[in-house]
């Protein structure tokens, strides 16, 4: 086999083995080329999303790792996140700075938290599931209308 049909098979292997990536990619790229906004715009609002979302994706690393369920303790995780987010936001606070005490004030409010999860899941036992479920979605709706009116 030469060097070119041996570039070319390569070639053809990264493009199907990344096609998902690639479409998606490319979608992207042309909704950008028809919406007609200035490229700082848009790099502006994706750098804006992530910061905004990375807090709550850390906060939900650390239960996956301990072994616990997507539909168990990990919404809690998320809620202490965000509370502690909203906190930091409505105090004016941005940036590096804004972040570690996002970080400072989750703590405590996500291992409270998970002491209450934890003796609320050891007194239904066998029910961990429909409980979490339960309690996951009552802390969302309370912490959005808390933040609401």
């Amino acid at each position: 086999m030469n060097q070119k049909t041996r570039i070319f098979k390569s070639l053809g292997s990264f493009l199907f083995d990344n096609k998902v990536m690639i479409a998606f990619a490319i979608i992207c790229f042309g909704a950008i080329l028809l919406s007609g906004s200035p490229m700082t715009f848009i790099v502006d609002g994706v750098f804006t999303r992530i910061t905004r979302n990375t807090f709550t994706v850390l906060a939900l690393i650390i239960p996956v790792v301990a072994g616990l369920g997507l539909n168990f303790g990990i919404v809690i995780g998320a809620i202490a996140a965000q509370i502690a987010v909203f906190w930091v936001v409505y105090w004016g606070f941005g940036g590096t700075g804004g972040m570690g005490l996002a970080v400072l004030i989750a703590s405590p409010i996500a291992a409270f938290f998970g002491y209450l999860v934890g003796k609320l899941f050891n007194r239904m036992k066998g029910a961990e599931m429909i409980a979490g479920l339960i309690l996951g979605f009552l802390l969302m709706v309370s912490t959005s209308f808390s933040f609401w009116y």
